[in-house]
Parts: C-alpha cells; sequence; structure tokens
C-alpha cells in the first residue's frame, strides 16, 4: 500500500475516531488500541500532525473517562508537536481543550487564562474565525461556573455576534445549531440568575428546540440543566422539575461511557445549589457525582464531593 493511501486511512480514522469521542459512541480498549496503533504508523512515516492528532485523542479519551492526569499528559505532548509545525488551528485545539483539564482539577484561574489565550489565538489569526464561538461559549460557561455573570453576558452576545457575521457575510452553515444552543443556554442561565425568569426560558427553549440535530453529550446535558434552574425557580407546572430532572438522568445513562465529563457537570451543579442552600437538589446531584467518580476510580474529586455531601446531612 502507497503511503499516499496510508496517509489518508490514517487521516480518515482519526477523524472518524474524534467524531465517536465527542458522541460517546465508543468502546473504550477498542479505540485505545487504535490509536496507539495510528500513533505508531504516524511516528513510522514521519507524519507530525497526524502524531499531533493522535496524542489529541488520547488525550480526549482519557479526560471524558476522569482519567485527568493521563489526558493533561497526552494534551502537553500534542501541544508540543503543534507548536513545533506552528500548527495553529492545533494549538487552538489544545487549548480549548486543556482549559476543560485545569478546570476538572481544580484549577480555575488556569482554567480562565488558558480559554483566553485560546480565544485571543482565534481573533488574531483570520483562518480560526469560526472558532471565536467555541472559544468564547466555552469562556462564558467558566465565568458562569465561578459566578461572574455580567462578563459571562457580555462574552455570550459577543459570540452572538460574531456568529450572525459569520452566517450572514460567510455562510457558514457548518457552525449553526451546535453553537447556537451553547449561546442560548448561556444566556439562560445568567438572565435565570438575574431574576428576568421569561427571558431565560424563552433562550432554554430555544436551545432545547435545537437539540435533536446536535450529539455532542454536554450541549444536551447543559441544556436540560438550565432547564433545571428555571423549573424549581418558576415552575410551570408541578411535574416540570421532575420531568427535567428525568431528562438529565437519561443523559447520564445514555452517555454513560462518557464518566469523567458528566460528573464534573453533575458536580458543579450540586456546588452550585449548595451555595443557594438548596439541599435536596444538591444532594440529588452529588449523589448522581459520587457514583461515577467512584466508578472511575477518581479519588481527589470523590473526596471533594464526598465531604459536599457529608455538610449537606
Amino acid at each position: 500500500m502507497s503511503n499516499s493511501i496510508t496517509k489518508a486511512l490514517i487521516r480518515e480514522r482519526l477523524q472518524y475516531i474524534y467524531t465517536q469521542l465527542l458522541q460517546g459512541d465508543f468502546e473504550r480498549n477498542r479505540i485505545q488500541s487504535e490509536l496507539h496503533r495510528l500513533l505508531e504508523k504516524s511516528i513510522e512515516l514521519d507524519l507530525p500532525l497526524y502524531q499531533f492528532e493522535a496524542l489529541k485523542n488520547l488525550g480526549v479519551l482519557h479526560a471524558i473517562l476522569g482519567e485527568l492526569d493521563q489526558g493533561l499528559d497526552y494534551h502537553l505532548q500534542a501541544q508540543t508537536i503543534a507548536e513545533k509545525n506552528d500548527y495553529i488551528s492545533g494549538i487552538f485545539n489544545i487549548l480549548n481543550n486543556l482549559s476543560n483539564i485545569y478546570d476538572r482539577i481544580g484549577q480555575p484561574q488556569k482554567a480562565l487564562q488558558t480559554i483566553r489565550q485560546a480565544l485571543e489565538m482565534a481573533q488574531t489569526h483570520p483562518e480560526l474565525k469560526p472558532h471565536i464561538i467555541l472559544a468564547g461559549t466555552n469562556l462564558g460557561n467558566l465565568l458562569c461556573s465561578q459566578e461572574l455573570y455580567l462578563e459571562a453576558e457580555t462574552i455570550f452576545k459577543y459570540c452572538m455576534q460574531v456568529y450572525h457575521d459569520l452566517m450572514i457575510n460567510h455562510r457558514r452553515d457548518d457552525i449553526a445549531s451546535r453553537h447556537l444552543i451553547a449561546i442560548y443556554a448561556g444566556l439562560a442561565i445568567i438572565y435565570t440568575e438575574q431574576h428576568s425568569y421569561r427571558i431565560a426560558r424563552e433562550y432554554a427553549t430555544l436551545a432545547e428546540s435545537l437539540l435533536q440535530n446536535d450529539t455532542v453529550f454536554s450541549r444536551r446535558l447543559m441544556a436540560h440543566l438550565v432547564k433545571t434552574r428555571l423549573a424549581y425557580y418558576e415552575p410551570q407546572s408541578r411535574t416540570e422539575l421532575q420531568d427535567q430532572l428525568s431528562k438529565v438522568e437519561q443523559i447520564i445513562q445514555q452517555y454513560a461511557v462518557l464518566k469523567g465529563e458528566i460528573a464534573h457537570l453533575l458536580h458543579r451543579e450540586a456546588l452550585y445549589w449548595r451555595k443557594r442552600s438548596k439541599t435536596e437538589l444538591a444532594r440529588h446531584f452529588a449523589h448522581q457525582a459520587k457514583q461515577i467518580y467512584e466508578t472511575v476510580n477518581d479519588q481527589n474529586n470523590l473526596m471533594a464531593i464526598e465531604a459536599l455531601l457529608e455538610g449537606l446531612l
């Protein structure tokens, strides 16, 4: 088989695997073995950009499973290759992913610093302009998690402006609903905190209406978590809160392979409700996170969630 055909096959498999990882549609041992084979072949053929993709995918795999030390290590290896080869979009992707990992290992300021760096890259490199929205929405979500709602609102509205510019002037259909879900959900969170429940519900409903075309679990989960908040603060029916909690549970079961990332979002939600002295909801999400931390043997976060639960007694 010629090198050109081999290269095309490696590229195709790496792209396919990355899609599987984002959708939670994979079997861990099989995909991990294939990524190591692709990495070895990329090294053998001296294909640094494919080495980068293989290492990045391994980092994503370990991160979403909750194995954050390994995820961090693979991402840093990939970052070294990307920087050495001036792979601009690759550097951006690594910064974006590293921000998530830093947030999950308890380094929120480093997470903010890293995602701001990614956003600045997207703003200064024209070829990365569509990624402004990705970095911006991730920055907005981090700001919301730290309850910096005014700055988060500014970021989400900026993302909306960039989105409309790309759609109107550049016809970038590939950035449509998936980014709108994140923007709408983020604005719904902010307006909920501002007690502007009518506006918040409008944005939450818009986000939920786009979910049928989206398979990325984190956006699906986020859209229902914000509706859970609305259902608590301003329920439209007696059963709305329980309905939303049931939808969250369905997503947890549907994307069970993505244990680590799901646990992180549930843990964050438990902290949100604890700060508001809503013990029952805080305990509900904390128990869900604890069950997952136990299955992935994440001792650091398990200790943190157990301390949280003890404080809720």
